[in-house]
This record gives structure tokens, C-alpha cells and sequence, in this order.
């Protein structure tokens, strides 16, 4: 990698970092997330690839879900992408697996990516109505709708 990083071929890294992270035991989530925010930070900064470096924070938020700075870079390289839509997804394709906070967090933040980025009232509207039928004292939930 030093030798395509001194010559700049910048292009031949994420492929490269691929090949490791494709090495790397499945249970070594620490290296596993090290090498995706590589690639994400490659995409973005070298490649100027918003795209390939919002794939590769999705493929870590789904390893590392509750990170928080997995999620900072998701909601990030999201905001960067245009990827509002396709974030929105990865939260909600979490919720079967969420614990009941979180699974309102994902929800709150479904709706409010729904409102405010996606101009879609009727998805921010059933995330909010979701909340409160899974906790009927929300009162942010209830105060929105």
C-alpha cells in the first residue's frame, strides 16, 4: 500500500483494503470497521467518490450499529451522498434486531430524515404513529403528529 500511496494511485486502494478486509476473521469487528472507515475515507477524500465512501459506512453500521461514531460517519457520507432515502432503509432495516430505545431512536430519526430531507409526510408520519403505538406516553411522538 505505501508504494500506490507514494505514487498516488489512490484508485487501487479500496480494492486492495478489500482483499483485507475480506482476510480479516469475521469476529474481528475492531479491524473489520478499521478498514471501512479506510475505504470511506479514500472514497471521499481521494477518489471524491461521496457514493463509495456512504457504502462503506452502511457496511459498518450494520457491523457496529449502536457505534456512535459508526453512526456519525453514516449519517455523514448520507448527507454528502444525497443518500437520504437509502439511509432512512439502513434504520429501518435495523429495527428487528433494536432494543426498544434504540428502535424508537431509529424511528424518531426515520422520521425526521422523512420530513426534512425526503419531503415524505406520510413516512414521517407512520414512523411517529409507530411510536407511539410501541410507547403511548411518547409525548415527543404525540406533540409531532
Amino acid at each position: 500500500m505505501p508504494i500506490y500511496e507514494r505514487e498516488e494511485k489512490w484508485s487501487r486502494l479500496p480494492a486492495l483494503h478489500e482483499v483485507l478486509f475480506a482476510a480479516l476473521p469475521s469476529d474481528d469487528a475492531a479491524g473489520r470497521l478499521a478498514i471501512l472507515a479506510e475505504i470511506g475515507r479514500l472514497s471521499q477524500e481521494k477518489l471524491a467518490d461521496e457514493e463509495g465512501a456512504f457504502a462503506a459506512a452502511v457496511r459498518a453500521y450494520r457491523l457496529a450499529p449502536t457505534d456512535a461514531d459508526v453512526r456519525a460517519r453514516l449519517e455523514s457520507t448520507a448527507a454528502r451522498a444525497g443518500a437520504w432515502d437509502r439511509l432512512a432503509n439502513a434504520y429501518m432495516a435495523r429495527l428487528t434486531e433494536a432494543e426498544h430505545d434504540e428502535r424508537v431512536a431509529l424511528r424518531r430519526r426515520v422520521a425526521a430524515i422523512a420530513g426534512e430531507n425526503l419531503g415524505d409526510v406520510e413516512r414521517a408520519v407512520a414512523q411517529l404513529r409507530d411510536i407511539v403505538t410501541e410507547d403511548p406516553g411518547d409525548i415527543e411522538a404525540i406533540e409531532s403528529l
